[in-house]
């Protein structure tokens, strides 16, 4: 169970209670994802809360709790798959990304972009296009699919005969381990 302490250190580590969500539509919003799921069993799969990071080391922070209370954390992006990979199954917390979608870096004459793993696949290409580049994945889900979902699914994409598939994509990603760990490789 969720304590009001717990909730607390939730609080201080996201910098305010409006990253941390309890509300029965926020939570349910979170069980939903395109897959043949049946619509009456979204209630058995209601995390407890969901938390909106902005940065890795919240994440980091936030599963360092999760350990030290032993509450299950899955993480989200957009949710647009159909693995139910984002969908918890025993409460818990909800880690959701869409908060984290920020370019941090465009390296234009190596034609790299440095983003954060809740950026929108839409938002990307139209800041990118600005410069006349393009970051060629192209999934179905494409208005609404955030990177890291790309990446944590290994994404194929239509156009991926030719410029390649998500893990074709990616040089390098700074990541949380299932410890809190934050490492970059």
């Amino acid at each position: 169970p969720i304590t009001d302490a717990v909730l607390d250190e939730l609080r201080d580590v996201l910098g305010g209670e409006e990253y941390v969500l309890t509300d029965i539509a926020a939570r349910t919003n979170r069980t939903r994802v395109p897959a043949p799921f049946p619509v009456h069993r979204w209630g058995d799969f209601l995390p407890d809360l969901a938390v909106l990071p902005r940065t890795a080391e919240q994440v980091s922070e936030v599963v360092k709790l999760a350990n030290r209370y032993k509450i299950p954390v899955v993480p989200r992006a957009g949710g647009t798959g159909l693995a139910d990979g984002a969908v918890p199954l025993r409460g818990g917390i909800v880690v959701d990304v869409k908060l984290m979608n920020r370019i941090l870096e465009l390296d234009l004459e190596d034609r790299t972009v440095t983003v954060q793993t809740g950026i929108n696949m839409l938002k990307l290409n139209e800041e990118l296009r600005k410069h006349g580049v393009i970051y060629p994945d192209d999934p179905a889900s494409y208005p609404c699919s955030l990177v890291g979902g790309r990446i944590g699914t290994s994404g194929w994409s239509l156009i991926g005969s030719r410029y390649g598939h998500t893990r074709d994509l990616v040089i390098s990603m700074r990541f949380v381990l299932p410890t809190g760990e934050l490492i970059e490789v």
